[in-house]
């Protein structure tokens, strides 16, 4: 289920902006993530992740499309080098769906009661 999670911001994030498909999308898929027993810590890291996606690809891709105008490169060479560095990105997304520890392990460093 964390992966039609992941799934569902990637596409979202690809033709939105990451704070209005927080919550649009967010509020929707937070119930199925706490029918899955998904921690609600786990739920944003991965909606994060999988909206950052959003903000280097196309067509929506301001982040990419900004950086191009700044430096005057055009788009099609940065994008090469982009896809490159996506590829670890789905992995460290993989890794959290897969491994909720991962995404929690720091907070419940810092604060291993609001955890609970």
């Amino acid at each position: 289920m964390g992966f039609f999670i992941a799934f569902t911001f990637l596409v979202v994030g690809c033709f939105l902006d990451a704070i209005p498909a927080i919550i649009i999308v967010g509020t929707t898929l937070q119930p199925l993530a706490e029918s899955v027993h998904m921690h609600p810590v786990q739920f944003a890291i991965v909606s994060i992740i999988s909206l950052a996606f959003g903000l280097v690809t196309p067509p929506y891709g301001l982040c990419l499309m900004i950086s191009c105008a700044v430096a005057k490169v055009p788009l099609k060479f940065a994008l090469k080098d982009t896809m490159i560095m996506l590829v670890p990105m789905l992995v460290v997304l993989a890794a959290c769906i897969v491994w909720p520890e991962i995404p929690l392990f720091l907070p419940r460093l810092v604060s291993p009661e609001f955890l609970k």
